[in-house]
């Protein structure tokens, strides 16, 4: 067999060994190294402290430079690049469990006269109050049936083929999704009791129909919670009643009237105990509110993609409880 020797890089000439790491031409006597290190500058290690106080705590970049950095530029260009770092790292999920309940919602940005949405999407075990943060996804044009399956088509398989429930506030394609999905519906109470205190008229003493107002409040409110049945339909048969009288709103007596159409949806953490549902999507909206804070003063999507997946890393446990409740007999 003939053996193929090394030839000097620059003389394609014979080479000797001229110590232990360096290797020399046999034509014109030029040296090299046979491990060369990496030429320029060191980068810098990642800061996740720093990542964590302008994120998290709402530290502002202009105030952290007066106290532990040279220059403004020079902690900008540090922030990046740990931003750029950690988005790049890939994301390990311990899904460990046997099934798991998806609270989703979305987050609207406008760039350049063009509206964006962010997907956010957190995984509840059924049997922990341990959930996990999904990284987000950025896409054009709206909450929309097929932005919502490509945002779906993100979580890991064996976390989804696993999913039983689904808690929303009662966007467009939520009921599709579901119903495609065989998933367990559950619509958020928080967003239908918004938009009764909204109508509710309890500071307007003037207002019409002020008592009407009232009494559907509170008999939705109860409805919510009711588990007896014969209670339930008494509340039912109640709320169709105001609906119908003359002094109700008209477009409180559209909420009524699709809260009665959808009210297994609202009281699916009732009929179903054994799944531990949260009854709200509050853990979602908390988790907006803090990104919103976060992305006050960005200009571009490719700075909102960096800062949401960073953010969501950061913080990519959180604490969801299920519905505690005493039951009304």
């Amino acid at each position: 067999m003939k053996i193929l020797h090394a030839k000097s890089p620059c003389c394609q000439g014979k080479t000797y060994r001229f110590g232990n790491k360096r290797r020399q031409c046999a034509i014109c006597g030029k040296t090299w190294t046979i491990r060369p290190k990496r030429r320029g500058r060191k980068s810098y290690r990642i800061n996740k402290s720093l990542l964590r106080r302008i994120l998290l705590d709402g530290k502002k970049l202009s105030h952290e430079f007066k106290k532990d950095y040279p220059s403004l530029p020079a902690l900008c260009y540090r922030f990046r690049k740990s931003l750029e770092w950690l988005a790049r790292q890939p994301r390990g999920y311990h899904l460990n469990f046997k099934g798991f309940v998806l609270l989703a919602d979305g987050l609207w940005f406008s760039f350049k006269k063009e509206k964006w949405i962010l997907f956010l999407m957190v995984l509840k075990p059924i049997n922990n109050n341990e959930a996990i943060l999904l990284d987000p996804v950025l896409l054009r044009n709206g909450e929309s049936y097929d932005n919502w399956q490509a945002a779906l088509d993100t979580i890991p398989d064996s976390a989804k083929k696993r999913i039983v429930a689904f808690v929303s506030d009662d966007f467009r394609a939520a009921d599709k999704l579901a119903e495609e999905h065989q998933w367990v519906h559950q619509l958020c109470h928080f967003h239908l009791i918004a938009q009764l205190q909204i109508r509710r008229g309890k500071r307007k003493p003037a207002i019409l129909g002020r008592n009407i107002r009232e009494k559907i409040y509170q008999t939705i409110r109860q409805t919510l919670v009711v588990a007896d049945k014969k209670k339930l339909n008494c509340l039912k048969s109640c709320l169709k009643r105001l609906s119908r009288h003359p002094e109700c709103p008209y477009k409180l007596r559209m909420i009524v009237n699709e809260f009665l159409r959808k009210i297994n949806l609202y009281r699916a953490y009732l009929l179903y105990p054994e799944l531990n549902l949260p009854n709200t999507t509050n853990v979602v909206e908390s988790t907006c509110r803090i990104i919103r804070r976060a992305a006050a003063t960005l200009n571009t999507l490719r700075a909102l993609c960096l800062r949401s997946i960073a953010l969501i890393r950061l913080r990519s446990k959180i604490t969801c409880n299920g519905k505690i409740f005493n039951r009304i007999n």
